[in-house]
């Protein structure tokens, strides 16, 4: 039988807990995923790499990610506590091996290894949270914790702005702060609790006996039924299309800066950090407009918006244009996170939501994360196409329009939907 315990919410200590841990890990989650695009040009010079040769190295990177969706998976069948615990050890000790690469497919191979933990860290995180928090508040929780994305790039942008680069390590003392995690993670252990409603689940199929499905599966348990398929290729192909632009042109903006519009690597750093401190706001006005005003007019809001930013970014004539239009960028390209997590969440029953939030996470936008660097590469490389890094980005941020009649018309409203009515 289900204890009573186990039937209750989780109490508002247990949540603090869990934001304690969740967002010290985010933060440095998305530190190491803003490396590469802040020190690209160091990278590139200390292992005498070509540009197109950046852009393919993207794709081994983020597929870490794919295989990430399988540390998601498991979550569905052994519980969200344990995996996070060992996601958030991962990715830290990955990190800190990338400062030893010897060459570019070392650096690749390493970050690799760290987009595997980072991949099944988020999709975990943003599953136990979800379940673990009230439903009318549940936008909000979800803003508190992926408003530390932008902080990560805003720590990143900090420290090159210090100086930190003319240290002896230079660009690999960045990759060794990643570290502080693994600390954390033993400090908060004994206090994480599981998810309230995965315990329940668990227990309700022990009591009746159900049979458990296997791994194999489990795999395409979310495309079996209309509803559920549509629901993952739809909020699926919207997050491929954002990732798309947002990581075709973050992953080169500083690089089209510091080489066509030839401003100081220092001026650079500082953009950045402005630029993702701009973002943080964004979050939290995503999490009150999507409780106040629903999931889809909130998503296509910032969708729109969004795009408006980074074109520009890369069309503008003037610094101060630019900078404009990468703060609108940031605020609303990076702030509507919070919604699509809603929506994964809010769309699946609890024996698939892991699984369905890999789906959508690792595989959907993760192939949005390894197609637009590397499409924004070839675009721009002398041998292929010819075009500058900003044409090029400009033709990859056009592909994403596609993302708002999906979202308009095919998405349906989950704003105050109960997860636990969603269990058949």
């Amino acid at each position: 039988m289900v204890s009573h315990r186990q039937k209750l919410p989780m109490s508002k200590k247990d949540r603090l807990v869990l934001l304690g841990l969740l967002i010290p890990s985010a933060l440095f989650a998305s530190y190491d995923g803003q490396l590469r695009a802040l020190l690209l040009r160091q990278i590139q010079s200390s292992f005498h790499t070509p540009i197109a040769s950046l852009g393919v190295i993207n794709i081994p990177i983020q597929a870490g990610q794919f295989l990430g969706f399988f540390i998601v998976r498991l979550s569905d069948r052994y519980g969200r506590r344990s995996l996070l615990l060992w996601t958030i050890a991962g990715y830290a000790v990955s990190t800190a091996l990338t400062a030893t690469s010897w060459n570019i497919w070392s650096y690749g191979a390493f970050q690799a290894l760290s987009q595997v933990f980072i991949g099944g860290e988020f999709g975990v995180a943003v599953t136990l949270l979800a379940e673990s928090v009230p439903d009318v508040s549940r936008g909000k929780y979800l803003s508190l914790l992926l408003m530390v994305a932008p902080l990560g790039a805003v720590f990143a942008g900090s420290l090159l702005a210090l100086g930190l680069l003319d240290t002896t390590l230079t660009w690999r003392l960045f990759y060794l702060i990643s570290l502080p995690p693994l600390a954390l993670t033993v400090l908060f252990r004994p206090k994480l609790k599981e998810s309230p409603l995965f315990l329940k689940e668990r227990d309700l199929t022990s009591s009746t006996h159900a049979p458990n499905t296997t791994f194999r599966q489990g795999v395409f348990e979310v495309l079996k039924t209309r509803s559920l398929r549509k629901a993952t290729l739809v909020i699926g192909a919207v997050s491929l299309l954002q990732e798309l632009a947002l990581t075709g042109t973050i992953g080169w903006w500083a690089y089209y800066v510091e080489t066509q519009r030839h401003i100081p690597v220092a001026t650079t750093g500082i953009l950045f950090a402005l630029a993702a401190l701009v973002a943080v706001p964004g979050y939290l006005l995503c999490g009150f407009l999507m409780d106040r005003f629903g999931r889809r007019p909130t998503l296509l809001l910032y969708l729109c918006l969004g795009i408006v930013g980074g074109l520009g970014t890369f069309l503008s004539s003037t610094l101060t244009v630019l900078g404009l239009s990468l703060f609108i960028a940031a605020f609303f390209g990076l702030g509507v996170s919070p919604v699509l997590s809603a929506f994964t969440a809010e769309l699946f029953p609890t024996h698939l939501r892991a699984s369905a939030s890999g789906w959508v996470r690792n595989l959907f936008a993760n192939s949005g994360a390894v197609v637009g660097p590397a499409l924004v590469g070839v675009l721009a490389s002398r041998s292929s196409f010819g075009l500058s890094v900003s044409e090029a980005a400009v033709v990859v941020i056009a592909i994403s329009v596609a993302s708002i009649p999906l979202a308009a018309f095919s998405l349906d409203e989950t704003r105050g939907v109960s997860l636990e009515s969603l269990n058949p």
